[in-house]
């Protein structure tokens, strides 16, 4: 029997929820190749026909904050009125994750999804009309145009003629002729309407000299009654810095790109604690080009002499002193062919000098700019490549990197107090003194089980301004976040939303007689719920958590077995237990898909074999090591058994390959051979696999390779075993819809690593597979990057490592766990 309630939370449209005695949980799979999945949704047996409504259950408060002050995302833009403080509507997406607009009322406690009328749910900005103090006037900034709504959000209207003109990310007020515009920045321009015009206007535009980046927030400056706009032009990873003067609606005088003077030196220079040479050698002797090692020496002096006497004169060098921590590098000497005003990052140990000579001046390679809403000759801009704070007070004809404050920053920002702000993946940071000192701003929580949280690293998207009239705001991966003036500590604004990406739902019956689900997650390593999403605890001391996953993957539940099985890239998990405890497993090659035998009449109980698919060429051996826990030899190596087929001897698992489609190779003799001789060698009755996977079940472009990877006595086994197809788990990353924006340099001193889950990693019981060591720190959560930057094959270890590749993530290590 079902009954039916109504709910009109949903920013006034009426929702109606069926509920049923029995209900299942689903995740939604986006279309194409794509393998991540959208949220996890909770919908009633039976109802599928009667159209019911799907209600989110998560993940949400991620970290269990006794207070409901957790994380969850996925979150670009905010925006609040001074006069309504509580009232907040944010947006954002994150590959194919798209929250349409979210909105509270009681300031960030709980949160209503608000899109009617916003066909693209991909938000980018979101903005109030500056003469609307109560908040009811919204703009969206998304990847086809502006939304407008002048009812709460309750019901939105597409700009059309906004539609042709790429994604709107950001708007702030300007005037235009000294009369008062709304502006918006668009793809390749930007937009502006009359500040008094009636609601729904049409937009006008200002051509750019080439594309803005999608998460860039609109930095402008007014003097006497005329606003300009300092923008980077031509890429989030390294555009070239503009001003940009309005002179009409549909007109701008574009300065740029700005360039440093060329200067002529007479002398050298001497650059104490900076170096040249920076993530340029591989070795204390083998670097790049431009960079010649002469040698060691004892002092500067001796280094300085010996540069002197070098030809072709150099025009810089750099000297590693005998410091010990320098390592092998101490005692260097280093002349280089070129000097470049951006090329000094700063180390502790080094100096470096620049030859006499002419240097020609550099064009601003900036990643994120901001102006100085004061004086538009001040601002800050981030480093493309380097990713680090930059700042000038003269408009760009000279620059200098803020040297206090040497840690990865992407957006930059100055309040309209003269406050300075940096944020990325590193964290968010406020100095208060015009750069002298920075503060770390910190996102703390209170866990159920006694522990403290204290939260540095996020993935943040943006520094809002105008928050709640001359406010700041944080938007992340991670949540919403609120500066407090009067402290280091950021205010949570996150409440119960639930809005994160999550890649899989993998679900186990539990002893309370509800339902344990295990969750792939973007943005946050492997989550946990044991009460059917109700919270969000994950594991606890002394369990065996999958941590070594990290961010990604994907896997399933196996019926009612309690049986569960997780994979990503080389690796792949398994528990007994439904989810409390894992082993971890590793495979001869990346995966493409999960299958496993089902019970006869079943379309669910697992009947012992499991099998994937692998990316290996045709005719190449797989090798590799297995292990069995159905009475095989642990370690014992694979060795070719049959022409289609691969052998772990002895082992009960086989591995099979085919250079046609899988189906024909199950369809081939020496294929059922195979399988047969392997199935009988274990003890138990042939499988039929001829019809098995039809063309049909198959994806396109997925690996021709079938791999049993373990044959177990979780449950009788028969020779009327169905195999029938599971899931595609070949989830690693999704492709990218907008840049994430974290990569440090291989310049990049040495950092950690740290994972995204929020609790210890433990290791567990001896399953089927091999276990994963336990690290030796409890690891909390791993930021994630630019999502279409390159991923390391090497499982997340929670250890010291060297400085990484420029297109890896930056690994950072500021958060702290202590019982309260």
């Amino acid at each position: 029997p079902r009954r039916t309630s109504t709910d009109s939370r949903e920013g006034g449209e009426t929702a109606t929820t069926v509920r049923s005695q029995r209900s299942v949980l689903l995740t939604l799979l986006l279309p194409g190749s794509l393998p991540a999945m959208l949220k996890i949704v909770l919908l009633p047996v039976g109802a599928f026909a009667a159209g019911a409504d799907w209600a989110r259950i998560g993940p949400w408060n991620i970290f269990d904050d006794q207070n409901g002050k957790g994380e969850a995302g996925t979150l670009a833009c905010a925006a609040s009125p001074a006069k309504n403080p509580d009232l907040i509507y944010a947006g954002g997406q994150n590959n194919g994750v798209s929250s349409g607009i979210i909105k509270s009322v009681d300031g960030g406690k709980h949160w209503t999804r608000n899109s009617k009328g916003l066909w693209d749910t991909r938000i980018l900005g979101v903005w109030l009309h500056p003469d609307a103090p109560t908040g009811n006037h919204v703009f969206a900034g998304t990847h086809s145009g502006v939304y407008e709504s002048t009812d709460g959000a309750a019901s939105w209207t597409l700009c059309k003629e906004t539609a042709a003109w790429g994604f709107v990310t950001s708007f702030r007020a300007g005037l235009i002729g000294g009369e008062p515009y709304l502006l918006a920045n668009s793809e390749h321009g930007i937009l502006t309407r009359r500040r008094a015009a009636s609601a729904f206007s049409a937009w006008q535009r200002i051509e750019s000299p080439g594309g803005i980046a999608n998460n860039d927030h609109l930095s402008v400056v007014t003097t006497g009654g005329r606003t300009e706009v300092l923008t980077c032009i031509g890429g989030w990873g390294g555009g070239k810095l503009y001003y940009a003067s309005l002179d009409a609606p549909t007109r701008a005088t574009w300065s740029g790109p700005l360039k440093l003077p060329d200067r002529n030196y007479t002398g050298w220079a001497t650059y104490p604690g900076q170096s040249l040479i920076f993530g340029r050698c591989s070795s204390p002797t083998a670097c790049g080009e431009g960079v010649r090692p002469i040698g060691v020496f004892d002092t500067l002096g001796a280094c300085q002499a010996a540069v002197n006497k070098t030809s072709p004169p150099p025009r810089g060098y750099t000297y590693q002193s005998k410091d010990p921590t320098l390592g092998g590098y101490a005692g260097h000497c280093y002349a280089l062919s070129a000097f470049g005003p951006f090329d000094l990052h700063p180390q502790k140990g080094v100096a470096s000098g620049r030859a006499p000579g002419f240097v020609a001046g550099e064009e601003i390679d900036c990643s994120n700019a901001a102006v100085d809403p004061r004086d538009r000759d001040h601002f800050l801009f981030s480093r493309g490549g380097e990713f680090r704070t930059y700042e000038s007070r003269d408009g760009g004809r000279t620059v200098s990197r803020v040297a206090s404050h040497d840690v990865g920053a992407f957006f930059v920002l100055i309040d309209s107090q003269g406050w300075y702000y940096t944020a990325t993946q590193d964290g968010a940071f406020v100095s208060r003194d015009g750069g002298v000192g920075w503060e770390a701003l910190h996102v703390v929580m209170h866990s159920r089980d006694g522990r403290r949280i204290d939260r540095v690293p996020h993935d943040y998207q943006r520094i809002v301004p105008d928050f709640r009239g001359d406010g700041i705001a944080f938007p992340s991966d991670q949540g919403l976040h609120i500066l407090n003036r009067s402290s280091d500590n950021l205010t949570s604004a996150v409440g119960d939303m639930r809005n994160t990406m999550a890649l899989s739902a993998i679900l186990s019956p539990n002893e309370q007689g509800s339902r344990s689900l295990v969750v792939n997650l973007w943005d946050w390593n492997v989550g946990a719920s044991w009460d059917d999403g109700a919270t969000w605890a994950g594991w606890a001391k002394g369990e065996a958590s999958p941590g070594s996953c990290g961010e990604g993957g994907g896997g399933q539940g196996m019926g009612r077995s309690r049986k569960a099985i997780m994979f990503h890239r080389n690796h792949f998990y398994n528990s007994s237990d439904g989810g409390r405890n894992w082993a971890r497993g590793n495979l001869p090659a990346p995966m493409g898909a999960f299958v496993y035998a089902r019970q006869p009449g079943s379309r669910t109980e697992p009947a012992g074999a499991c099998f994937a698919l692998f990316s290996a060429p045709a005719g190449q051996v797989l090798r590799g090591r297995s292990r069995s826990s159905a009475g095989g030899a642990a370690g014992a190596p694979y060795r070719r058994c049959s022409a289609a087929m691969y052998l772990p001897t002895p082992s009960r698992s086989c591995f099979g390959r085919s250079t046609g489609p899988l189906y024909h190779a199950c369809a081939s003799s020496a294929a059922r051979f195979a399988f047969s001789s392997a199935a009988a060698a274990a003890g138990s009755a042939s499988l039929s696999c001829a019809s098995a996977i039809s063309a049909s079940r198959l994806s396109k472009g997925l690996t021709r390779t079938l791999t049993p990877l373990m044959e177990t006595a979780w449950v009788g086994r028969s020779s009327l075993s169905v195999l029938t197809a599971s899931i595609r788990v070949s989830a690693s990353k999704p492709p990218t819809t907008r840049p994430k924006t974290v990569c440090l340099p291989s310049r990049c001193a040495a950092d950690l690593k740290v994972m995204k889950n929020w609790e210890p990693f433990e290791s567990g019981p001896e399953l089927a597979i091999e276990t994963t060591p336990r690290p030796s720190w409890r690891s909390l959560f791993e930021i994630s990057s630019r999502k279409g930057f390159p991923h390391s094959d090497t499982p997340p270890d929670p250890e010291p490592v060297g400085s990484p590749p420029c297109t890896m993530k930056l690994r950072s290590s500021r958060w702290n766990a202590r019982p309260s």
